[in-house]
């Protein structure tokens, strides 16, 4: 993806770079937690360090503004690992300005949601995504969705 203003959020888009690695992974945690309740709060913290050695192997694309990182989305290939937003920036239209990017880079886009994670599905339905299948994801035992979107 390309660098882009989004100035109706008053952001901006654009690849990581090695010195946000930490703040990515702090709203990593922290937006994991905060949105899995139905999962223990140490599943996220000892998965931190497989996260923190991953990242700089995924294509990572944080919103920043003026107050710093805000948010981010993480890919792979066609893949969206996730989209992560700081607690206190949430509801003001990052997440959709950061699918939005990605949409514009790709012509199909697949992820994992977990079922419990209501908001997160509404959210990627409104998107345009349709859920492919049900699984269990083998790590948390979690039901999860598999969702896509085609251009």
């Amino acid at each position: 993806m390309k660098i882009q203003t989004a100035e109706h959020t008053g952001g901006t888009i654009r690849p990581a770079q090695k010195e946000d690695l930490s703040v990515i992974a702090r709203i990593w945690l922290e937006a994991n937690i905060q949105a899995h309740s139905f999962i223990p709060s140490s599943y996220w913290q000892d998965h931190l360090p497989m996260v923190e050695e991953l990242l700089p192997q995924a294509e990572v694309f944080v919103y920043e503004t003026l107050e710093g990182i805000q948010g981010f989305l993480g890919m792979n290939g066609d893949y969206i690992e996730g989209i992560f937003i700081r607690q206190e920036a949430r509801s003001r239209g990052i997440g959709k300005t950061l699918i939005n990017c990605a949409k514009s880079q790709k012509h199909k886009l697949r992820l994992s949601v977990y079922c419990n994670n209501t908001g997160a599905v509404k959210f990627y339905q409104r998107e345009g995504f349709q859920i492919e299948k049900e699984g269990i994801d083998p790590d948390t035992g979690q039901a999860e969705y598999s969702m896509i979107w085609k251009f």
